[in-house]
């Protein structure tokens, strides 16, 4: 009986290069050389206590080869020609990679945010299909005495990139942030759900 249970196991460990994530994710990978992070703007709210919790939303996905050069190649033969683009170009090519990336499944964000005392917390996993490599955590952030929050993603000590977002905090009354993602944010009238 564990002769054909083994062998399952080792065909399984032949699999093509594509699986070596999912076969990373069985010994608690976290972010390698080989993922790329989008963390999203996140708002937070105080709840009951005073203390402030956020939610994040995060996007893992394979590292892929960059268009940059292209697009900058192609912002100067358009200058050459006379015709101004300016940043529109390094715009596209960004929004461009996010068409072709590949969500990557049960990825663990670290991630830490300045001036909040329970700043330090993981993600939950990224997620299979249909929303492949998606992840959105609402965490406790605690007390905050910053009035401007930063998440960034703790990465190895040989990783130098650098993934980050800005967490906007809501007051519990007057206008405030009340939905936020894909670089887009809704501003209106708070309703105190927790106070009141």
């Amino acid at each position: 009986m564990l002769l054909p249970t083994f062998l399952a196991f080792f065909a399984w460990l032949l699999q093509p290069s594509y699986s070596i994530p999912t076969l990373r994710h069985l010994f608690g990978s976290s972010i390698d050389s080989l993922d790329n992070v989008i963390l999203f703007d996140a708002p937070a709210f105080r709840d009951h206590s005073g203390e402030w919790t956020a939610a994040i939303p995060a996007f893992v996905s394979l590292r892929e080869i960059s268009v940059q050069p292209m697009a900058k190649a192609f912002t100067l033969v358009l200058n050459d020609l006379g015709i101004n683009v300016g940043n529109r170009a390094h715009t596209l090519a960004d929004r461009l990679e996010l068409f072709a990336a590949i969500g990557l499944s049960g990825k663990k964000l670290d991630v830490s945010v300045n001036g909040c005392n329970r700043g330090s917390f993981s993600l939950s996993r990224t997620s299979g299909l249909p929303n492949l490599g998606q992840s959105l955590t609402t965490v406790p952030l605690g007390n905050c005495n910053v009035t401007q929050l930063v998440a960034n993603v703790r990465l190895s000590t040989s990783d130098t990139r650098g993934f980050s977002a800005s967490i906007y905090p809501s007051p519990p009354d007057g206008f405030g942030v009340i939905s936020g993602s894909f670089s887009f944010f809704l501003v209106g009238p708070m309703v105190n759900f927790f106070l009141g």
